[in-house]
């Protein structure tokens, strides 16, 4: 399924993938909003709502949610997400881990296979937990 425009409120089954990138013009068009249930795969998409929790994020999200943000997910080979907050369990792929970038990461997260550039921010680093393959980008 591909966005080009605003959806809002959705629960993506397991078979789903949603992409908001304009394959005419490589530029990302589909914002989600509202609260989102990911058993699926989001891709290249803006986010402007309450949440994202569960299923798999790729390509380049750009999150502004100041709310709950983007919870307990994994992220596709050299994903990069840009803004607000993450939490829970959030694990790259080892071999091209997937890249964090000015965002908060809250307590009680899990970090595994990605690399946090040096605008992130914890929100209380001793109870953030720091698996495998974690680079600090200088």
């Amino acid at each position: 399924m591909i966005i080009f425009g605003w959806a809002s409120n959705l629960t993506i089954e397991a078979d789903v993938k949603i992409t908001g990138l304009n394959s005419n013009n490589n530029e990302i068009e589909g914002v989600l909003t509202g609260t989102i249930i990911n058993n699926g795969m989001i891709e290249n998409i803006a986010f402007h709502g309450a949440s994202i929790s569960g299923g798999t994020l790729g390509g380049t999200i750009f999150n502004n949610s100041e709310i709950d943000g983007i919870c307990d997910v994994d992220l596709e080979s050299n994903t990069i997400i840009i803004g607000e907050i993450l939490c829970g369990q959030i694990i790259g792929n080892p071999e091209y881990p997937a890249k964090l970038e000015t965002l908060v990461i809250k307590k009680d997260s899990y970090l595994e296979n990605v690399i946090i550039a040096n605008d992130v921010i914890f929100e209380d680093e001793n109870q953030v937990t720091i698996g495998e393959n974690v680079i600090f980008n200088p």
